[in-house]
């Protein structure tokens, strides 16, 4: 006999209890990803650990990009103080990860108009090219084809 019998009642399957939904936040209703507070808040008491910071500016990179939610998060940034801190890491020595999500996280930024004011008052197109252009200097004097992977840009 072939299987599945056509003519047999499947057995009905009731759905097992949802479980409880997390305490609301602005994008908990609206997005998968964690909320914005909490990974600048997570960048914010790292104390210059880049094992915790790039994570978590690279997570922040992702949920302000290509998203139904990524406008409220670009503004959500802004609305709790994230661009000063994410722009204090721009002048210190970071490697290069780091520096790649920050860069790609300050573009996403800069897609909100309302972001611009508060990037330009932090400086942070003239760091952008202070890191650019010593980056830039540093691979040329290590002779790196690539670019500067791994470079510790100081």
């Amino acid at each position: 006999l072939p299987f599945p019998f056509p003519f047999l009642p499947l057995p009905s399957l009731t759905p097992p209890p949802s479980p409880p939904s997390p305490p609301s936040s602005p994008l908990s209703s609206f997005s998968p990803f964690p909320p914005p507070q909490a990974l600048l808040q997570a960048v914010n008491n790292a104390s210059g650990r880049e094992d915790i910071i790039e994570p978590a500016v690279c997570a922040l990179r992702h949920i302000t990009s290509r998203h139904p939610s990524a406008d409220m998060a670009q503004n959500t940034v802004r609305q709790v103080g994230g661009i000063p801190v994410i722009s204090a890491f721009l002048h210190q020595q970071c490697r290069w990860p780091l520096l790649k999500g920050l860069v790609g996280l300050i573009r996403n930024l800069a897609l909100c108009p309302e972001n611009h004011f508060h990037l330009r008052q932090q400086a942070v197109i003239p760091k952008l090219w202070n890191i650019l252009t010593r980056a830039y200097t540093n691979s040329s004097k290590r002779g790196v084809p690539g670019g500067p992977q791994g470079l510790i840009v100081s």
